[in-house]
């Protein structure tokens, strides 16, 4: 159960930061 919980955070933390990650990226490109 508690392993089920843990890959739905970390499932759900990743997207959020992935899309974070893309947003700088249109802000600020390298």
């Amino acid at each position: 159960f508690y392993q089920e919980v843990a890959d739905v955070v970390i499932e759900t933390t990743g997207k959020k930061l992935y899309a974070i990650i893309n947003e700088i990226k249109k802000v600020a490109p390298k």
